[in-house]
């Protein structure tokens, strides 16, 4: 049976109707996780090296929280606002993840909510 993650902060925005992640068969499925200011909730736009850096440690807190790492990632999907952030993005991706990387699927998505830069859902294995 699936169960619900949750955190002790909050990494998905306040007041929308969603779970930081889902658990089941061995697997975390994440939701998509943003910059979220950790004390407020609230979405924190800001340059996106700063975005793209708290959107992975906020993915680093799901995942420990539901008993997996970011070194138990099999696939990760990100979503860009702009596809000129690519290299910027794969500079940060480097620094978190390690070969072999996880496979990766990386898409311009204009329009996200809370006008976002940087969006990342993952799944992993406990």
């Amino acid at each position: 049976m699936a169960h619900a993650v949750t955190t002790h902060r909050p990494v998905v925005p306040a007041g929308i109707p969603d779970t930081a992640a889902m658990v089941h068969g061995g697997l975390v499925f994440t939701a998509g996780i943003c910059a979220v200011d950790p004390e407020t909730g609230e979405v924190r736009l800001a340059g996106f090296e700063d975005e793209a850096r708290m959107t992975l440690d906020h993915l680093r807190t799901v995942l420990e929280a539901a008993g997996s790492s970011m070194d138990r990632v099999l696939k990760v999907t990100v979503y860009l606002q702009d596809v000129l952030d690519y290299r910027a993005w794969n500079d940060i991706y480097e620094r978190v993840f390690s070969p072999p990387y996880p496979a990766r699927a990386c898409i311009q998505a204009a329009n996200m909510p809370f006008d976002v830069r940087v969006q990342v859902e993952a799944v992993a294995h406990l």
